[in-house]
């Protein structure tokens, strides 16, 4: 009887400590092989364009990042955030046009794309891998 008992603690604390090394080897490995969020904006106009982005996490300002790209150039700004959440990233083309986009950092690439087609005309989309 004594053995069994025995039996069953040692079982017990070794179905314990592979769940305990399994669960914290699989969160560290989500945290190390995520992607941070990042932004690629693209000026698709024959003019260059000043662009201010910002980024907010919790209503929190986290990011800011002023820029003028030329005709046809593109940028992309990486490691922005990395914590899994929700984030509005909001673009702002010659101190006037504003487009906000709600995205998601998971447990997967999560990227913006940003092309501005005009001073007026701005299209946003959401990259994920």
């Amino acid at each position: 009887m004594k053995l069994r008992k025995l039996i069953i603690r040692l079982a017990i604390g070794v179905v314990a400590v592979f769940l305990a090394v399994f669960l914290i080897s699989y969160f560290y490995a989500i945290t190390i092989l995520m992607e941070p969020l990042s932004v690629h904006i693209t000026n698709a106009d024959d003019i260059p364009h000043k662009v201010d982005l910002k980024v907010y996490y919790k209503g929190r300002c986290i990011f800011t990042k002023n820029l003028t790209l030329k005709p046809g150039k593109y940028v992309v700004i990486g490691n922005i955030a990395k914590r899994v959440g929700n984030y509005v990233v909001v673009i702002t083309v010659d101190n006037g046009k504003t487009v906000k986009f709600l995205t998601r950092v998971a447990f997967s690439y999560a990227g913006v794309d940003v092309t501005i087609r005009n001073s007026t005309n701005i299209e946003v989309r959401q990259m994920v891998y």
